[in-house]
C-alpha cells in the first residue's frame, strides 16, 4: 500500500464546501441531505493520491463499507460513488443559487423600515448587533478589521444600507470568498459567525471611529 500523505488544507476546504459535509452515498441512495459526521475517502484506495477528483466526503458507515473487502457482497464501485458525488454537488450548487436568489426578496420584506431611516449609524449598529453582539464590542474597542460570517437575510439588509448617504463614513465591507452551510456550528478561522443559521457568507468589516458608540 502507498504511504499516506496528508491532504492539503485547501483541498479539504474545497471538498467540504462542495459537499456541504453531506455524504454523497446517503444522498444518492436515500436522498438524505442531512449534515454528517464523516471522513474523506480515497476512491482509488491509494492514500497518496490526494487529487480532489479522487476524494469524496462520506459518512462513517459508508466510508467503512467502501474501504472494506468482502466476498459476501458487492461493495460500492468507484464509478458509482463518483456518480452519487456529482448528483450531490449539483444539489448543493442549486441550493446556493436558490439561497442567493432569495436575497432580493429578503431585502423587500425586511428593510422597509431601514430605507426610510435617516440615522445610518443607528441602523448600522443595530444590524451589527443582530448579526452578533461581539462585532459591536470589537467596533467599540477600536478593531480595524473584523472577519464575519453573515447570513443571507442580514447580508441583504447590510448591502441595502451601503446605498445610504454617508455609509462609508462608518463602515467598509469586503468579501472574503468564504461560504458555509448548516448554521453556526461551523467556523472559519477566527471569523465571528452570524447567530442566524443557514447560508453564511464571509466578509471583512472595516469600521471607522465614527461607528463607535
Amino acid at each position: 500500500m502507498a504511504d499516506r500523505k496528508s491532504i492539503p488544507t485547501s483541498t479539504q476546504t474545497d471538498l467540504f464546501i462542495q459537499s456541504a459535509r453531506r455524504c454523497c452515498i446517503c444522498f444518492g441512495l436515500n436522498h438524505d441531505y442531512n449534515v454528517k459526521q464523516g471522513q474523506i475517502a480515497h476512491l482509488d484506495h491509494n492514500p497518496s493520491n490526494n487529487d480532489i477528483d479522487n476524494l469524496a466526503f462520506l459518512c462513517l458507515d459508508h466510508h467503512d463499507n467502501y474501504d472494506s473487502k468482502t466476498k459476501q457482497s458487492k461493495n460500492f464501485t468507484i464509478h458509482e460513488v463518483k456518480s452519487h458525488r456529482q448528483t450531490l454537488y449539483s444539489a448543493v450548487s442549486d441550493f446556493k443559487t436558490q439561497a442567493y436568489s432569495n436575497i432580493s426578496k429578503n431585502i423587500q420584506t425586511q428593510t422597509q423600515n431601514v430605507i426610510n431611516e435617516t440615522d445610518v449609524k443607528s441602523e448600522l449598529r443595530n444590524l451589527l448587533y443582530k448579526i452578533n453582539p461581539i462585532i459591536l464590542e470589537r467596533v467599540d474597542e477600536g478593531h480595524k478589521h473584523i472577519d464575519t460570517m453573515i447570513s443571507s437575510s442580514k447580508l441583504g439588509v447590510l448591502l441595502e444600507l451601503t446605498s445610504e448617504p454617508n455609509f462609508n463614513h462608518y463602515l467598509q465591507i469586503l468579501p472574503t470568498g468564504n461560504l458555509i452551510l448548516g448554521g453556526t456550528g461551523n467556523q472559519i478561522g477566527n471569523a465571528i459567525n452570524d447567530i442566524h443559521e443557514g447560508v453564511l457568507t464571509g466578509y471583512m468589516l472595516i469600521p471607522t471611529d465614527n461607528l463607535k458608540k
